[in-house]
């Protein structure tokens, strides 16, 4: 008997897609296989790439592992902790804070010019249950907020069609990155738009928060606050809700995230509170970093200024009590010359490191907000108001700006080395006002003390700051230099640059030098010492300065000192544009700004005078 041969059968692997579903051979006939021809279904050949292998046959079954957040940030050697410190070591300085986390107030969708009328008025509350933090886990909450708000819109146009972002949307698992190789907090796996948010904020919204962002490639709001926001909750919240009322702002749709930026504040509130009363985490980074950003958050976007003030107190006390462990740790090191540790961080000009960047904008809140607010002035600079008379300081305690080399700060947006004239100033401003609420006390006569420390002051802040620029214009030669003669384009562009940062420092010094006129000296402002001031900042603002820029921006008190005092017409239709055009992106401080310049120039009152007389609070950072 001839055995049967047996037929040879070949695997098939590039068979389409229909075939391998049904497990049958396929032909592989192109474009259509024979078997797809006569069910007369389509057949496809494409090729599929997966995430993480074969998906589950049940995606909505499939609950991922939560993922502890895996990465922080490098270079940090910042006191963490304060030992010793009583667990309602803030609650005093907190007390009025407690109420704003309990029913926050609704920010206003449109703000008039008519400005005097409604900052008299109280506004509606939202008010703030425990059931929404109950609902933490689940984030119910805010999915249903973010659904009444967006009912139709799966794909936000805004973030797909400007900076070309696909849907985030948990139903295309597939061309999503899986949840398990992403080191992402709960509420932003949880709620895809909350990742959007985050992204607008590396993206755009921190750009606006330093003066060159072009230059500053180490940008710490879009780089260190990001990554340590993966581990401090409360932080996370509050850029949410920053990047949220900056995209309103932007799009000019104020209002359209109302209920969800308060949602998000009423968790960074509450957040912030636990880490105060928590003594382990009380003078953390995480709760230095969170105080610093409500406060920022309640200038840039709010018309209540006393939060602002109340978070500033917070971070003050933060920053006190960080001050007196890194004095335990110095003395404690000071015998072993040869630690590494014997220099703190707050020395060193790293940009990866934590305590760097907060103690430089704590200082630049700080410092600019006494200088610029109109009211309750003395709840800044609370570490230098320990004497009762005026004390000049020649640096400020903790951060030796001898180390920072002289360079204009990225951050600051001028040279640290003004800092301590900054503070004198405001200082000077005190004792003045102090000089003037007593009863018989003569304008035209200060105090001769008062006269003689803010004429040593001048001279002091004009030998810093020409000090400065003389190193920068020898560095500038020598870069110039190194590109050669052949690279004049190269130069040129290098030169354009390091104009932005050198006007922003002039500006900072030109404001500092007009209030010690104007609120120290007391000098009209018909003198010729404050108009060509003036001009100069003017010229400044004109030739160097783009018009709703972030330089402007970050300037905004200079351009404002200067345009309540102006007394040129074609310059104050110059300064009247400028804030106009601000005021259309939505700019809150800008539509007080020009309530208060329209009085100065109607009624011949500084600034500060014309804003009391108004009843407006108002604070330029």
């Amino acid at each position: 008997m001839v055995p049967l041969e047996k037929k040879k059968i070949t695997r098939v692997r590039l068979g389409c897609h229909r075939c391998k579903k049904l497990k049958v051979k396929c032909p592989e006939q192109k474009p259509t296989c024979a078997t797809c021809l006569k069910a007369g279904a389509s057949c496809d050949y494409s090729i599929k790439l997966t995430w993480g292998g074969r998906p589950f046959k049940n995606t909505h079954k499939h609950k991922p592992a939560p993922t502890p957040a895996s990465f922080a940030v490098s270079g940090c050697t910042s006191p963490d902790r304060s030992p010793g410190i009583p667990a309602m070591f803030f609650s005093t300085a907190f007390s009025d804070l407690l109420d704003s986390c309990a029913a926050r107030a609704p920010l206003d969708p449109r703000a008039t010019v008519h400005l005097q009328h409604a900052i008299g008025s109280p506004q509606p509350h939202l008010s703030y249950t425990e059931q929404n933090m109950d609902r933490c886990d689940s984030f119910s909450a805010d999915l249903a907020r973010i659904e009444r708000t967006f009912p139709t819109e799966q794909r936000l146009p805004f973030f797909d069609n400007a900076y070309g972002l696909a849907s985030l949307s948990q139903q295309a698992p597939v061309h999503s990155i899986p949840p398990l190789l992403v080191p992402l907090p709960e509420i932003l796996l949880k709620v895809p738009y909350y990742r959007q948010l985050l992204h607008f904020w590396v993206n755009v919204a921190a750009e606006n928060l330093v003066p060159a962002p072009y230059l500053y490639k180490d940008n710490p709001f879009k780089i260190i606050l990001p990554q340590m926001a993966m581990h401090y909750p409360g932080l996370l919240t509050t850029i949410l809700a920053f990047a949220a009322r900056a995209r309103d702002d932007l799009e000019g749709s104020p209002g359209t995230h109302l209920k969800i930026i308060d949602q998000l504040l009423g968790r960074s509130c509450d957040e912030l509170l636990r880490q105060l009363r928590d003594h382990s985490e009380a003078t953390s980074d995480g709760t230095f970093a969170t105080s610093l950003l409500l406060s920022s958050f309640e200038v840039v976007h709010s018309n209540d200024f006393s939060k602002h003030r109340a978070h500033t107190t917070g971070a003050s006390q933060i920053m006190a009590a960080r001050a007196r462990k890194f004095r335990r740790e110095s003395r404690g090191s000071a015998d072993d010359t040869d630690s590494p540790s014997s220099e703190s961080s707050t020395t060193r000009r790293d940009e990866s490191d934590i305590a760097y960047f907060l103690l430089r904008w704590f200082m630049y809140v700080d410092v600019l907000g006494a200088l610029s607010s109109t009211q309750d002035r003395m709840k800044y600079l609370r570490a230098y108001r320990t004497h009762s008379v005026y004390t000049p300081i020649e640096s400020i305690p903790h951060l030796n700006t001898d180390d920072w080399g002289r360079d204009i700060d990225f951050l600051l947006g001028f040279d640290p080395k003004l800092l301590p004239h900054f503070v004198n100033i405001s200082l000077l401003i005190d004792e003045v006002e102090k000089y003037m609420a007593t009863p018989g006390s003569d304008v035209t006569c200060l105090p001769i003390p008062i006269t003689v420390a803010a004429l040593e002051l001048k001279e002091k802040f004009l030998k810093s700051y020409e000090a400065g620029e003389a190193k920068r214009l020898i560095v500038l030669d020598e870069m110039i230099e190194q590109n050669g003669r052949f690279a004049a384009a190269r130069s040129r562009d290098l030169m354009t640059k390091d104009n932005i940062l050198r006007s922003t420092n002039r500006l900072y010094y030109n404001a500092g030098l007009l209030n010690l006129y104007r609120r120290v000296l007391l000098l009209p402002r018909l003198s010729c010492l404050v108009q060509d001031l003036i001009a100069e900042i003017t010229d400044i603002f004109e030739l160097y300065i783009e018009p709703c820029s972030p330089a402007e921006i970050c300037t905004i008190f200079c351009l404002f000192c200067a345009g309540c005092d102006n007394l040129n017409e074609e310059k104050r239709a110059f300064y009247r544009g400028r804030f106009e055009a601000l005021v259309r992106q939505e700019n809150m401080n800008a539509i007080k700004s020009l309530v208060i310049m329209d009085r100065c120039w109607d009624t011949g009152e500084d600034w500060y005078t014309a804003a009391n007389m108004l009843a407006i609070d108002l604070v330029l950072l």
